[in-house]
C-alpha cells in the first residue's frame, strides 16, 4: 500500500506544481504551443483537455493539484487528512497517465 501523507505542505505543493509543468511540457513542448506561452497552468490544462491531449478525468485531477497549490500559496490552506490523501491520489493518477503516454517525439 502507498504511504499517504497526513499533510502536504506549501513546499510539497509547489514542487508538485513544478513537476506538473514539466509533465505538460512533455505532452506539449514549447515549440508546439504557438501563441500560448503566457497562459496559466490551469488554462493550459483546460486547452489540452479540449484538444483531446489530456483526458477529462486526468485534467480534473490536475486541477485538484493546481487548486490546492493555489490555496496554499494565496490563502495559507494546507491539505490535511482526507484532503491530503486526495491530492496524493490525484498526483499518483497523473503520474501513471503520463508514464503511459508516448512523448510527442516518439509519436512522430
Amino acid at each position: 500500500m502507498l504511504n499517504v501523507p497526513d499533510r502536504i505542505g506549501h513546499l510539497e505543493l509547489a514542487d508538485l506544481r513544478h513537476q506538473l509543468l514539466r509533465l505538460l511540457e512533455r505532452l506539449e513542448p514549447s515549440a508546439e504551443r504557438r501563441g500560448f506561452h503566457h497562459e496559466s497552468p490551469s488554462r493550459r490544462v483546460a486547452r489540452l483537455r479540449e484538444q483531446g491531449t489530456i483526458p477529462r478525468d486526468i485534467a480534473s485531477l490536475m486541477f485538484v493539484v493546481l487548486d490546492f497549490r493555489n490555496r496554499s500559496e494565496y490563502e495559507g490552506v494546507v491539505p490535511e487528512g482526507p484532503a491530503a490523501a486526495a491530492v496524493w491520489a490525484a498526483w499518483q493518477a497523473i503520474e501513471a497517465f503520463c508514464a503511459s503516454e508516448p512523448t510527442p517525439a516518439a509519436v512522430h
